[in-house]
């Protein structure tokens, strides 16, 4: 009867056992996102977190907590305890890694964490164009010379210039649009804006424009006497 007993009361007790380990690992956080990663371009310094987490069955989610773990400089968290966050002062280039924490309400506390990565691109910087300066001819002159140029920092080259007419009387000729220098002829009376545009080997681009002006030929002032 008593090793009867004994037997029951072992048996219970490891039943009890394992039902509350299955109690514990229902209660874990079943998964956790702490969203994609994403990339942006200074001067854009703010990015949005968006993370998401699930407790398995008999559990709810009882917190979050977003932390940075890497990065050039310290970013601010604008409401860390929430799954979905705005973080700001990315004013550095480089690679931030922001950790998400979520835990459940079980007992004992169940936890899980996910990390996404934020790339901070260098500011895009344009080519700096001179379209030279505005000039003014006078008819029967009909054409022009236009002078133009560029700079490109951070050791970019320049790939390309094209030249358009923005504004005009009527349409003028441009002789070599994809060069910095090219000739304007076809003017008449009238004010012409002309705008070049510089592409360097990143794509980026920078333009600027010069107004030619054309006059006509001014008459002459005849001197009028009076009659004795």
């Amino acid at each position: 009867m008593k090793k009867k007993f004994l037997a029951s009361a072992i048996m219970f007790s490891l039943v009890l056992s394992i039902l509350g380990i299955a109690s514990i690992s229902s209660a874990q956080v079943a998964s956790i996102s702490a969203g994609s990663n994403q990339s942006i371009t200074l001067p854009t310094s703010t990015v949005t977190l968006t993370g998401t987490a699930t407790a398995s069955v008999g559990s709810l989610i009882s917190g979050y907590s977003w932390v940075q773990t890497s990065g050039p400089v310290t970013g601010v968290i604008a409401t860390p305890t929430l799954a979905s966050t705005l973080v700001s002062g990315l004013s550095s280039a480089g690679s931030y890694v922001f950790t998400l924490t979520a835990s459940d309400n079980s007992t004992p506390v169940q936890s899980s964490s996910s990390a996404v990565t934020i790339s901070v691109n260098p500011a895009v910087t344009n080519p700096v164009v001179n379209a030279g300066l505005d000039q003014s001819i006078v008819l029967p002159a009909s054409t022009a010379n236009l002078s133009g140029g560029a700079i490109v920092l951070d050791g970019r080259t320049i790939t390309g210039y094209n030249w358009v007419q923005t504004s005009g009387p009527n349409s003028s000729v441009i002789s070599t649009p994809t060069t910095a220098n090219t000739g304007v002829s076809g003017l008449i009376v009238g004010t012409y804006v002309y705008t070049l545009t510089v592409t360097d080997n990143t794509n980026a681009t920078g333009s600027d424009s010069v107004t030619v002006i054309v006059k006509k030929v001014s008459s002459p002032v005849k001197n009028l006497k009076s009659k004795v």
